[in-house]
């Protein structure tokens, strides 16, 4: 009996220590998160049934607790006390590797490693745009006057003035003002001829060189202007050996569009009365248009005259429109009637009308027939030549002064625009206006000799107290070598 409760006993605790408590968790899988831990173990058996009962049925296999001493066909015994635990059962394998964790956030940059060797040098990239030109450089010295030649020697100034025109371009204003003198509609052309003379105003040869300061506003080709965009450029003319030179400042525009001129006031007035008359400029698109030529015509300058900056009567003024496309001209009433003052640009215009009663100059001065407006003075043969003092040129008018329709007798002084070409004084020059028995029914003002003093340009105005003045045309007085 002892034997078979010690072979039940060893047969329950074999059985007990054939499954040991659950082995370790295998190690973490590589390159993933942790694997999950192994699975738990089963749990140890319970303790060995004690010996069956005589003749009885087996009974059922107790909670582990003391072995109940065997009762002959006794019921169950009391279950055995818990038995100890068995020896630790074998590693388990390592678990398959867990599935790759999600990535995690992108952490701070780390700091800057140091530099890497410079890499080769790539190939060489396609040349780039040409870049502007850069700023004109400054004028050299001088050469030795010794090196020239004898045209060079001579040589005073360079002449420009726009071909088929007579008049030279001045180099600047004579007031100290803007030197523009040439405005031109975008893609016009003009063609400057430029001369090269000596003092005595004879024609040399050398060589001249054009230059534009902008030419994308205008560009120069021999003297053949072509205007490119809106702006301004100083076109000028040199003589590199000698450094003489001469400039004009050219404006390009927009072709003009339209033209509007106001007048305060305007219809009916009495004589005497100041009139200001405003002509805007604009182009296709409305805008204003600086530096456009403006042409004003009166067409009765005895009933209303346009007065120039020196307050004279004329019956043309040639100004130029402000950076907001507008320019302002004065005119006065000087007589009855009816007249029109005309504004022109370019191919458009715009007029207001004037009707005059009454007058307040009794007299008007009326110069018939023609008159030189070229006076050829010789020069000496000195070296340099000189003006000849004892030329003879002269320059005659035929004057009427009237009182209505009758002819009157007056006293008539002129002056000069310019007194150091024509010399009329600071008080000007006087005649007597008297007519005789000549069917001319005028008389004879002559512009002395002596008082034809240099070359250049001059205007003659003609003042009768109880007149309005009379303005001559531009009288040229040009030298000449002797032959």
């Amino acid at each position: 009996m002892h034997y078979l409760i010690i072979a039940v006993l060893a047969f329950a605790l074999s059985t007990l220590g054939c499954e040991g408590k659950t082995g370790p968790a295998g190690p973490t899988g590589s390159g993933g998160a942790a694997g999950p831990a192994g699975p738990a173990g089963p749990q140890g058996s319970t303790g060995p049934q004690g010996p069956a009962g005589a003749d009885g049925a087996d009974g059922a296999t107790g909670p582990q607790g003391p072995q109940g001493p065997a009762g002959a066909d006794g019921k169950d015994g009391a279950p055995g006390a818990d038995g100890k635990d068995g020896a630790p059962g074998a590693d388990g394998k390592d678990g398959a590797p867990g599935a790759d964790g999600a990535d995690g956030e992108q952490g701070p940059a780390g700091p800057a490693g140091p530099a890497g060797p410079a890499g080769a040098d790539g190939a060489d990239g396609a040349d780039g745009e040409t870049g502007p030109a850069g700023p004109k450089g400054d004028k050299g010295d001088p050469g030795d006057p010794a090196d020239l030649d004898t045209d060079l020697i001579k040589l005073s100034e360079i002449a420009l003035r726009i071909k088929g025109e007579k008049s030279d371009l001045k180099a600047d204003d004579e007031d100290g003002g803007d030197k523009r003198q040439i405005t031109l509609t975008k893609g016009d052309t003009l063609q400057l001829m430029a001369t090269p003379l000596a003092d005595n105003g004879d024609t040399l040869s050398v060589s001249l060189e054009w230059d534009s300061s902008a030419d994308d506003i205008v560009k120069v080709v021999d003297g053949l202007l072509t205007a490119m965009n809106p702006g301004t450029a100083t076109i000028s003319i040199e003589n590199s050996d000698t450094g003489i030179s001469n400039s004009v400042i050219v404006a390009t525009i927009n072709a003009v569009d339209g033209v509007t001129l106001t007048s305060t006031p305007k219809g009916r007035m009495g004589p005497g009365e100041d009139i200001t008359l405003v002509a805007e400029v604009t182009d296709a698109a409305g805008d204003p248009i600086r530096y456009a030529e403006v042409t004003f015509t009166t067409t009765k300058k005895g009933v209303v005259a346009l007065l120039n900056d020196d307050d004279d009567n004329v019956d043309k003024l040639v100004k130029e429109t402000g950076v907001d496309g507008m320019v302002e001209v004065k005119a006065m009433s000087v007589g009855s009637g009816d007249a029109t003052i005309k504004a022109a640009s370019g191919t458009k215009s715009a007029s207001a009308s004037y009707t005059v009663t009454g007058t307040e100059n009794p007299y008007r001065i009326v110069v018939l027939g023609g008159y030189d407006t070229e006076v050829v003075i010789p020069l000496t043969t000195d070296d340099p030549p000189l003006f000849n003092t004892s030329h003879t040129a002269t320059v005659v008018f035929q004057v009427a002064v009237y009182d209505g329709n009758e002819l009157v007798d007056a006293t008539l002084t002129w002056t000069s625009s310019d007194n150091d070409i024509i010399n009329g004084g600071d008080d000007g020059v006087t005649a007597e206006i008297s007519y005789g028995e000549a069917a001319a029914r005028t008389a004879t003002v002559t512009i002395a000799s002596t008082v034809i003093i240099e070359h250049g340009e001059a205007r003659l105005t003609f003042t009768v107290p109880g007149a309005a003045p009379w303005h001559s045309d531009i009288i040229r007085v040009v030298a000449k070598a002797s032959e």
